[in-house]
Protein backbone atom coordinates (compact mmCIF):
# COMPACT_ATOMS: atom_id res chain seq x y z
CA UNK A 1 0.00 0.00 0.00
CA UNK A 2 1.22 3.47 -0.88
CA UNK A 3 2.94 5.18 2.04
CA UNK A 4 0.90 8.35 1.52
CA UNK A 5 -2.36 6.39 1.62
CA UNK A 6 -1.23 4.68 4.80
CA UNK A 7 -0.51 8.05 6.43
CA UNK A 8 -3.93 9.41 5.37
CA UNK A 9 -5.70 6.36 6.78
CA UNK A 10 -3.72 6.70 10.01
CA UNK A 11 -4.71 10.34 10.38
CA UNK A 12 -8.35 9.56 9.56
CA UNK A 13 -8.34 6.79 12.20
CA UNK A 14 -6.94 9.14 14.85
CA UNK A 15 -9.42 11.89 13.93
CA UNK A 16 -12.31 9.38 13.90
CA UNK A 17 -11.24 8.02 17.30
CA UNK A 18 -10.99 11.54 18.70
CA UNK A 19 -14.40 12.59 17.31
CA UNK A 20 -16.04 9.42 18.60
CA UNK A 21 -14.87 10.01 22.17
CA UNK A 22 -15.64 13.72 21.99
CA UNK A 23 -19.19 12.88 20.90
CA UNK A 24 -19.47 10.10 23.49
CA UNK A 25 -18.28 12.37 26.30
CA UNK A 26 -20.75 15.06 25.30
CA UNK A 27 -23.58 12.53 25.55
CA UNK A 28 -22.37 11.68 29.06
CA UNK A 29 -22.55 15.24 30.37
CA UNK A 30 -25.52 16.36 32.46
CA UNK A 31 -28.40 18.01 30.64
CA UNK A 32 -27.56 21.33 28.95
CA UNK A 33 -28.44 22.98 25.66
CA UNK A 34 -25.63 21.33 23.70
CA UNK A 35 -25.99 17.81 25.07
CA UNK A 36 -29.79 17.95 24.80
CA UNK A 37 -29.52 18.95 21.13
CA UNK A 38 -26.98 16.21 20.38
CA UNK A 39 -29.10 13.59 22.16
CA UNK A 40 -32.14 14.60 20.12
CA UNK A 41 -30.14 14.08 16.89
CA UNK A 42 -28.18 10.98 17.85
CA UNK A 43 -30.81 8.25 18.21
CA UNK A 44 -29.09 5.98 15.68
CA UNK A 45 -25.67 6.53 17.22
CA UNK A 46 -26.95 5.62 20.68
CA UNK A 47 -28.63 2.48 19.32
CA UNK A 48 -25.32 1.28 17.88
CA UNK A 49 -23.02 2.56 20.64
CA UNK A 50 -25.07 2.01 23.78
CA UNK A 51 -23.96 4.26 26.65
CA UNK A 52 -24.62 3.07 30.18
CA UNK A 53 -22.77 5.64 32.24
CA UNK A 54 -22.61 9.38 32.83
CA UNK A 55 -19.46 11.41 33.22
CA UNK A 56 -20.95 13.28 36.17
CA UNK A 57 -23.84 12.71 38.52
CA UNK A 58 -26.85 14.58 37.12
CA UNK A 59 -27.27 17.91 38.91
CA UNK A 60 -29.96 18.28 41.53
CA UNK A 61 -33.23 19.81 40.38
CA UNK A 62 -34.22 21.30 43.71
CA UNK A 63 -33.02 22.51 47.09
CA UNK A 64 -34.82 22.01 50.37
CA UNK A 65 -36.01 24.79 52.63
CA UNK A 66 -36.71 24.29 56.34
CA UNK A 67 -39.36 26.65 57.74
CA UNK A 68 -40.64 27.17 61.25
CA UNK A 69 -44.01 28.93 61.40
CA UNK A 70 -45.08 30.29 64.78
CA UNK A 71 -48.83 30.87 65.19
CA UNK A 72 -50.28 32.74 68.16
CA UNK A 73 -53.03 30.53 69.62
CA UNK A 74 -54.84 33.61 70.93
CA UNK A 75 -54.80 35.23 67.49
CA UNK A 76 -54.55 32.71 64.64
CA UNK A 77 -54.04 35.52 62.15
CA UNK A 78 -50.73 36.45 63.80
CA UNK A 79 -47.72 34.38 62.78
CA UNK A 80 -43.96 34.60 62.29
CA UNK A 81 -41.86 32.57 59.85
CA UNK A 82 -38.15 31.79 59.77
CA UNK A 83 -36.16 29.67 57.29
CA UNK A 84 -33.00 27.92 58.46
CA UNK A 85 -31.17 25.99 55.70
CA UNK A 86 -30.54 28.92 53.36
CA UNK A 87 -29.61 31.15 56.32
CA UNK A 88 -27.06 28.61 57.57
CA UNK A 89 -25.52 28.36 54.10
CA UNK A 90 -25.24 32.15 53.83
CA UNK A 91 -23.71 32.37 57.32
CA UNK A 92 -21.05 29.84 56.28
CA UNK A 93 -20.14 31.97 53.27
CA UNK A 94 -20.16 35.24 55.18
CA UNK A 95 -17.94 34.01 58.03
CA UNK A 96 -15.48 31.97 55.95
CA UNK A 97 -12.76 30.90 56.53
CA UNK A 98 -13.23 31.20 60.32
CA UNK A 99 -16.62 29.53 60.33
CA UNK A 100 -16.15 26.29 62.24
CA UNK A 101 -19.30 26.92 64.29
CA UNK A 102 -21.36 27.51 61.15
CA UNK A 103 -19.93 24.35 59.55
CA UNK A 104 -20.92 22.26 62.58
CA UNK A 105 -24.42 23.76 62.67
CA UNK A 106 -24.79 23.13 58.94
CA UNK A 107 -23.69 19.51 59.35
CA UNK A 108 -26.01 18.79 62.28
CA UNK A 109 -29.09 20.55 60.92
CA UNK A 110 -28.65 19.15 57.41
CA UNK A 111 -28.01 15.63 58.73
CA UNK A 112 -31.21 15.63 60.79
CA UNK A 113 -33.21 17.19 57.95
CA UNK A 114 -31.81 14.71 55.44
CA UNK A 115 -32.82 11.72 57.56
CA UNK A 116 -36.39 13.01 57.70
CA UNK A 117 -36.38 13.80 53.97
CA UNK A 118 -35.28 10.25 53.12
CA UNK A 119 -38.09 8.78 55.23
CA UNK A 120 -40.65 11.10 53.65
CA UNK A 121 -39.32 10.39 50.17
CA UNK A 122 -39.76 6.64 50.63
CA UNK A 123 -43.41 7.24 51.60
CA UNK A 124 -43.85 9.64 48.69
CA UNK A 125 -42.44 7.14 46.19
CA UNK A 126 -44.75 4.43 47.50
CA UNK A 127 -47.79 6.56 46.73
CA UNK A 128 -46.37 7.60 43.35
CA UNK A 129 -45.97 3.93 42.40
CA UNK A 130 -49.58 3.33 43.46
CA UNK A 131 -50.71 6.27 41.27
CA UNK A 132 -52.12 8.11 44.28
CA UNK A 133 -51.81 11.85 43.62
CA UNK A 134 -52.96 13.32 46.96
CA UNK A 135 -50.74 14.06 49.97
CA UNK A 136 -51.54 10.87 51.90
CA UNK A 137 -47.83 10.18 52.07
CA UNK A 138 -47.46 13.14 54.46
CA UNK A 139 -49.76 11.54 57.03
CA UNK A 140 -47.88 8.25 56.66
CA UNK A 141 -44.60 10.09 57.19
CA UNK A 142 -46.00 11.77 60.33
CA UNK A 143 -46.88 8.37 61.79
CA UNK A 144 -43.45 7.05 60.88
CA UNK A 145 -41.78 9.97 62.67
CA UNK A 146 -43.83 9.27 65.80
CA UNK A 147 -43.13 5.52 65.80
CA UNK A 148 -39.49 5.49 64.72
CA UNK A 149 -37.26 6.50 67.64
CA UNK A 150 -34.35 7.55 65.42
CA UNK A 151 -36.55 9.75 63.22
CA UNK A 152 -38.31 11.19 66.28
CA UNK A 153 -34.87 12.15 67.61
CA UNK A 154 -34.10 13.88 64.29
CA UNK A 155 -37.34 15.86 64.61
CA UNK A 156 -36.63 16.72 68.26
CA UNK A 157 -33.14 17.98 67.34
CA UNK A 158 -34.55 20.23 64.61
CA UNK A 159 -37.28 21.47 66.94
CA UNK A 160 -34.73 22.43 69.60
CA UNK A 161 -32.61 24.29 67.06
CA UNK A 162 -35.70 25.98 65.65
CA UNK A 163 -36.76 27.15 69.12
CA UNK A 164 -33.25 28.46 69.74
CA UNK A 165 -33.29 30.37 66.45
CA UNK A 166 -36.70 31.85 67.28
CA UNK A 167 -35.38 33.00 70.67
CA UNK A 168 -32.35 34.60 69.00
CA UNK A 169 -34.73 36.54 66.74
CA UNK A 170 -36.75 37.57 69.81
CA UNK A 171 -39.88 35.82 68.57
CA UNK A 172 -42.15 34.98 71.49
CA UNK A 173 -43.05 31.28 71.58
CA UNK A 174 -45.39 31.45 74.60
CA UNK A 175 -48.96 30.33 73.88
CA UNK A 176 -48.05 29.39 70.32
CA UNK A 177 -48.08 26.39 68.02
CA UNK A 178 -45.00 25.85 65.88
CA UNK A 179 -45.13 24.02 62.59
CA UNK A 180 -42.10 22.62 60.81
CA UNK A 181 -42.35 22.75 57.02
CA UNK A 182 -39.99 21.24 54.49
CA UNK A 183 -40.35 22.65 51.00
CA UNK A 184 -38.68 21.87 47.69
CA UNK A 185 -37.38 24.92 45.85
CA UNK A 186 -36.71 24.40 42.16
CA UNK A 187 -33.18 25.14 40.95
CA UNK A 188 -32.97 27.25 37.81
CA UNK A 189 -32.26 24.78 34.96
CA UNK A 190 -29.38 25.43 32.57
CA UNK A 191 -31.81 26.20 29.75
CA UNK A 192 -33.23 29.08 31.83
CA UNK A 193 -29.90 30.48 32.99
CA UNK A 194 -30.39 33.77 31.14
CA UNK A 195 -34.12 34.07 31.78
CA UNK A 196 -34.53 37.00 34.19
CA UNK A 197 -38.26 36.20 34.46
CA UNK A 198 -37.68 32.67 35.75
CA UNK A 199 -39.36 32.05 39.11
CA UNK A 200 -38.08 29.33 41.43
CA UNK A 201 -41.26 27.79 42.77
CA UNK A 202 -41.50 26.19 46.20
CA UNK A 203 -43.62 23.09 46.70
CA UNK A 204 -44.68 21.73 50.06
CA UNK A 205 -42.88 18.45 50.76
CA UNK A 206 -43.81 17.84 54.40
CA UNK A 207 -45.28 19.57 57.43
CA UNK A 208 -45.88 18.69 61.07
CA UNK A 209 -46.75 20.50 64.29
CA UNK A 210 -43.55 20.06 66.24
CA UNK A 211 -44.26 22.29 69.26
CA UNK A 212 -45.96 21.79 71.58
CA UNK A 213 -44.82 18.22 70.97
CA UNK A 214 -47.80 16.26 69.58
CA UNK A 215 -48.92 13.34 71.72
Amino acid sequence: MNKKVTQILSYLTIVGFFLYWLFFLQLSFPSNNISDYIKSKSTRFRQIYITKWNLFTPPATNNYRLYFIVTNLGNLGQSDTIELLEKISLDKQQHAPFNQRDIMIDYLVFKNTNQIVKAIYSNNQYFVRKNITDTSYIESARKQLKNDKALKLNLDNLTRYGLQSLTEKKIDTANTAIRLLIKEKMIRPFSEINNSQFESKENLFFEITCYPTPQ
